[in-house]
């Protein structure tokens, strides 16, 4: 009898695990999405496990998404719990709504949900294979389906309704910020239009040119060409842009929570006609105010290109030509000039000049001898005019208060014999300090005398005799200057 009642019991428990039904793992709940750039949200609360009738347009927590009733910020992940224990020794379901544990039976496609295990299920577990079950984490997607449909219901919310009021006020902020956004474009375009006609203009400027004036403080000016300083430089034509571009987020975002039904309408349509209305002043106010602006800004820019800048070098400089250098500033220069102007005067001022290696030309001989110097190439050229031989013993330059004798004895370049009728050079044996003059005017100059000249001391062969040619020139010291 016992025996009997254990197969009965066995059986029954049997059928009903098996009865559990081979039901798959729960799937989402689909619904047709209803304009999804116009998203909604209804809160659930956790505490009260109810939806609740403030409308957001985010999420805040757990909540359902009106334009397809889908659960948001739920934990609706699937994923494995637990790979151990008997069937009794489950783990317990989550106390988030919607969220619950199920079992998988290993070895068999039968889930086993809630169920109450018998003190002899140990030797069961071995009949019916072990009962081990795969524990997952599931979101019961009908039960929330049907909870947000009661919800719906039992609140009279019409979510289409709400969601095109919502969708307008989108549209509308949308196209409020687009119509600025091109006034500020269209605006900006003929602004760098206007911009490139006047800078066009100014780049087909002939530039005018300088009229330099010298003003020479040292006298000794000779019309020589000496470089500009100043630069003329084109004015910088200032960029105008304009930005009428407004985002109406505020707007938009200002009108949520709202409770769901005619408290949202009113919100959206109030803040549709707002945006509608500012949209429209500021239109009206950008297009008076760009008349405004683009007189203004052909103004400024026709100032730019009537003038250019001049840049002025105040510095001294320097000049160098061959044996004297000028020493020069800018006197005066005009900081701005006038672009139609062909021609602007600027003066300068030489203030001082530099002389090297200055030399008179030289010329003197008696009868038997002939001596001249040349300036440029310093050269000392000695002419016998007899038909005998001229032994030179020594040439001495004058220069100033200085004097300076070369001889047989000293320089190899020196020229001691002279054939008959012969003509010999040779160079100016060392560097006269005297010949240089740094920085003067005409006023150090003036009422002096440079005397210059040669002493050549020689004998004639056939008679043996000894002879000096000498003669020592007087000259005007600003008179030799002025002829560099």
């Amino acid at each position: 009898m016992n025996k009997i009642m254990i197969s009965t019991l066995i059986a029954g428990l049997l059928l009903t695990v098996t009865g559990c039904g081979k039901k798959p793992l729960p799937k989402q709940v689909s619904h047709t999405e209803y304009k999804s750039k116009a998203a909604l949200f209804a809160p659930y609360s956790l505490s009260d496990k109810e939806f609740k009738k403030s409308i957001y347009n985010t999420p805040q927590g757990p909540s359902v998404r009106l334009n397809d009733l889908s659960p948001v910020n739920f934990n609706t992940n699937i994923y494995n719990l637990k790979d151990s224990g008997i069937l009794w020794n489950r783990p317990n379901d989550p106390q988030t709504p919607f969220e619950v544990v199920e079992c998988k039976r290993k070895g068999t496609d039968v889930l086993l949900k809630n169920i109450i295990f018998a003190p002899f299920v140990l030797g069961l577990n071995i009949i019916i294979g072990g009962g081990m079950c795969d524990y997952h984490h599931v979101f019961a997607y009908e039960e929330f389906d049907e909870s947000v449909k009661q919800w719906i219901e039992d609140e009279n919310i019409h979510p289409k309704i709400l969601i095109d009021g919502y969708e307008t006020l989108l549209d509308k902020s949308e196209y409020a910020s687009y119509s600025l956004e091109q006034l500020t474009r269209e605006t900006n375009e003929k602004l760098n239009d206007i911009l490139l006609k006047y800078k066009t203009a100014y780049e087909n400027n002939a530039i005018p040119k300088e009229q330099a004036v010298y003003k020479d403080a040292s006298g000794f000016y000779k019309h020589e060409e000496l470089p500009s300083l100043i630069k003329i430089k084109a004015n910088k034509l200032a960029q105008n842009s304009v930005d009428y571009t407004k985002e109406y987020k505020y707007s938009v975002n200002k009108n949520f929570p709202c409770e769901a039904g005619q408290e949202c309408l009113n919100k959206f349509n109030a803040a549709t006609m707002e945006i509608t209305n500012d949209m429209q002043k500021r239109l009206k106010e950008d297009q008076e105010e760009n008349k405004k602006i683009f007189k203004e800004y052909k103004n400024l820019l026709q100032k730019t290109i009537s003038t250019y800048s001049v840049e002025q070098d105040h510095n001294e400089y320097s000049v160098e030509k061959k044996h004297k250098t000028l020493y020069y500033t800018l006197l005066k220069a005009p900081d701005t000039i006038k672009s139609h102007l062909q021609k602007f005067p600027t003066t300068y001022k030489i203030t001082a000049a530099s002389f090297t290696e200055i030399y008179p030309t030289y010329r003197n001989e008696d009868n038997n001898i002939k001596i001249t110097f040349d300036p440029e190439t310093k050269n000392i050229t000695l002419e016998n005019k007899t038909k005998n031989f001229i032994e030179v013993q020594s040439v001495s330059v004058y220069y100033g208060s200085k004097i300076y004798t070369i001889n047989n004895d000293k320089n190899t370049n020196f020229v001691s014999e002279l054939s008959p009728d012969a003509v010999n050079t040779m160079s100016l044996w060392e560097d006269i300090p005297l010949a240089n003059y740094k920085r003067i005017t005409t006023k150090d100059t003036n009422g002096k005398k440079l005397s210059f000249g040669f002493a050549v001391k020689y004998k004639t062969l056939q008679h043996s005799q000894q002879h000096t040619l000498y003669r020592l020139d007087n000259h005007n010291l600003t008179k030799i200057l002025k002829t560099y």
